[in-house]
């Protein structure tokens, strides 16, 4: 199980390389979705996915595109057969925005789940509504719009934008 976890941690941050050290080439186009996908590409996940597979999706604050280096990023995944939302400690965003994560949802009555898996840490929450939860979390802790462009890294399913 954790080895499927590290695999997440380790693709997600290959991607996130890739974008950096891309000068000759065009970086790797990801799928763009917005917030009104969640729901879908969550759908998607549950229906192909197995555990260790995952959707994460690369953002930026109150609008702004994801950052081309250490973009923030949250995630579903499955872990144990059970469907969860992860907020990774690997990005830099990410680890001095995890104080924001848990207050907003223990803020919503859910109990988040401290992970570490070869020095990387995450934070996890499981429990139904989670497709709203990560659109409410995403609203408005970081002010993504509904118009906002989020890059997705598919990990087990087929996302299909049109």
């Amino acid at each position: 199980m954790w080895a499927l976890v590290v695999g997440i941690f380790v693709l997600v941050a290959a991607v996130l390389a890739s974008r950096r050290t891309a000068r000759t080439f065009a970086p790797a186009r990801l799928p763009s979705v917005r917030t009104e996908d969640i729901p879908a590409v969550l759908a998607a996940l549950s229906s192909e996915g197995h555990d260790g597979d995952f959707a994460a999706f690369l953002f930026g604050e109150s609008g702004q595109p994801p950052a081309r280096m250490d973009a923030l990023n949250v995630q579903f995944s499955i872990e144990d057969e059970r469907m969860g939302i992860d907020w990774v400690l690997l990005a830099p965003p990410n680890i001095e925005n995890q104080t924001r994560f848990v207050a907003f949802l223990e803020g919503n009555g859910r109990s988040v789940q401290q992970r570490q898996v070869n020095d990387v840490g995450s934070l996890r929450v499981e429990g139904d509504g989670l497709a709203e939860l990560l659109h409410e979390l995403l609203q408005t802790e970081f002010g993504v719009g509904p118009d906002q462009t989020l890059e997705l890294v598919a990990s087990g399913f087929e996302w299909d934008a049109t």
